[in-house]
């Protein structure tokens, strides 16, 4: 039986120790524990895997895309095959604006990264290597805003202002 959870908060931080013995900040998906292996792997690989840019995780690099609406597949072992775990979410960038999902393909033990704007499928990504999925995440939805300083002033009624 395969298990489908969906999730309609944003991920979550949680405190742990980084590099040198200072404070960092780890991101969790806001998904239920899985039961597969696999799954619970790409979960892990996301959490944890460097983004290409060498100053963020791969899931720092979801926050920047403003990615929500979490889902999940967790398949039992006996169906991976025809069910493959997978991770999904809504992202808006200025480069997508849509659906995206993360694909276990167990006959190659690789990702499968798909983009789809109201159903239809925009662009796939076969045979992605797990030290691959945070360059091909970057390549199809990180627009570089997180670069960018956006400062909002506040004024004296507490009203925003840009």
């Amino acid at each position: 039986m395969t298990a489908y959870f969906r999730a309609s908060f944003q991920l979550c931080p949680s405190l742990s120790m980084g590099s040198r013995s200072s404070p960092r900040m780890n991101l969790l998906l806001p998904l239920p524990a899985p039961r597969c292996p696999e799954l619970a792997e790409l979960i892990a690989q996301i959490e944890n895997l460097p983004a290409p840019d060498g100053f963020r995780r791969i899931a720092n690099l979801l926050v920047d895309a403003q990615a929500r609406n979490f889902y999940c597949v967790d398949p039992a072992q006996d169906h991976i095959i025809d069910t493959p775990p997978a991770i999904g979410f809504d992202v808006d960038t200025g480069k997508f604006s849509g659906r995206v999902g993360v694909l276990y393909d167990r006959t190659l033990d690789l990702y499968v990264v798909e983009l789809r704007h109201g159903g239809d499928l925009v662009a796939r990504e076969e045979q992605v290597d797990f030290s691959a999925l945070g360059g091909t995440l970057e390549r199809l939805i990180d627009d570089g805003a997180w670069r960018r300083i956006r400062i909002i002033l506040l004024d004296h009624a507490g009203k925003a202002r840009h």
